[in-house]
């Protein structure tokens, strides 16, 4: 009897680990693929970005600019987004004379990581990087400011469309921020613009 009831003990061992072995490997398969969802779409997050540009400037030129954006990593060098702009531009002149506009606007760029790490490269301290840089940029603006320089002309808007290039340095500030410095060319540059070329731009994203 003894001997019966432990061939019975190990039969019933069998059919029962027969039965909860498939919902077990279910389990395990479906927690695998939990967690492979859930890190797809963690790296799906980081691939978009966002940051922008601020500018203060107060004296003889007062410059205010708040430029918010949003990108996307297409790849892990190459970027694109859009972005808007508001600055409040005012310039005196001798005479008295004082150019003064409120700039709106938005914009399109790409952005391409040229060299991920200068230590690796050149051994410079730090991590940081090269990128170039283009980007096309619609503002309105009160376009009298060539006029302004010898008191006439009436106020009125108009936009202007401007292609940048240029390039410059990212710094990685953790896993996903950067700090960026650039030098960008306005190709179609005109001179009812208060702004000259280069353009230095700052700016952080994460």
């Amino acid at each position: 009897m003894s001997k019966n009831k432990k061939y019975a003990g190990i039969l019933l061992f069998v059919l029962l680990a027969w039965i909860f072995a498939p919902s077990v490997a279910y389990g395990q398969e479906r927690k695998r693929d939990h967690d492979k969802e859930k890190q797809e779409k963690e790296e799906s997050n980081r691939k978009f970005f966002f940051g922008g540009n601020f500018a203060l400037m107060i004296g003889t030129i007062t410059n205010i600019e708040i430029s918010p954006l949003a990108g996307y990593h297409i790849t892990k060098r190459l970027s694109a987004g859009t972005g808007i702009t508001y600055a409040y531009y005012k310039e005196r002149f001798t005479g008295f004379n004082t150019y003064e506009s409120h700039i709106y606007g938005g914009r399109i760029f790409g952005s391409w990581l040229a060299i991920k790490n200068l230590k690796e490269l050149i051994g410079l301290p730090g991590n940081g990087g090269i990128i170039g840089y283009t980007e096309y940029e619609a503002l309105n603006m009160d376009d009298n400011y060539q006029t302004t320089l010898i008191n006439t002309g009436e106020k009125q808007r108009e936009w202007f469309h401007n292609v940048y290039v240029g390039g410059g340095y990212r710094q990685p500030l953790g896993r996903n921020a950067s700090f960026n410095i650039m030098v960008l060319w306005n190709l179609n540059q005109s001179p009812k613009l208060p702004y000259d070329n280069p353009t230095i731009r700052v700016g952080f994203y994460f």
